[in-house]
C-alpha cells in the first residue's frame, strides 16, 4: 500500500470475547470508527501476513480522502475497528504521516 496516512497500534478482540472468528489477512478492510462515524480505510500490516484475534500490532492506515480527517485524527486519538456494527478491535493513533490527498 502506498501513501500511508497514519501509524496506529490496534488490538483485535479475542474470539472468545466477541471478536472475529478467523484470522485477519492483509486485504481485510473493516471500518475505521471514530467520533460517531465509520470510515473506509486500507490497512497495512507490514511484515505480518496474517493477524489473529487477540493480537496487538502496529498498522499503517490509508484513507481514500485523508483531508476529511485532517485536524480530527491526532496522536493519542482512540478509535474502534468494526465489521458492520460489531466491534472487533480498538486502537490508538501513534503518528500522522500525511493528510494530503
Amino acid at each position: 500500500m502506498n501513501d500511508i496516512h497514519l501509524i496506529t497500534t490496534i488490538t483485535y478482540i479475542p474470539t472468545n470475547r466477541g471478536g472475529r472468528e478467523g484470522e485477519i489477512l492483509s486485504d481485510f478492510r473493516p471500518q475505521f470508527y471514530y467520533d460517531g462515524e465509520d470510515w473506509d480505510a486500507e490497512y497495512s500490516y507490514g511484515e505480518y501476513q496474517k493477524v489473529n484475534p487477540g493480537d496487538t500490532v502496529d498498522v499503517g492506515i490509508r484513507f481514500r480522502d485523508p483531508s476529511i480527517h485532517r485536524d480530527k485524527l491526532v496522536p493519542g486519538k482512540l478509535f474502534l475497528i468494526r465489521e458492520g456494527h460489531k466491534v472487533i478491535g480498538y486502537g490508538v493513533v501513534r503518528e500522522i504521516l500525511s493528510m494530503d490527498c
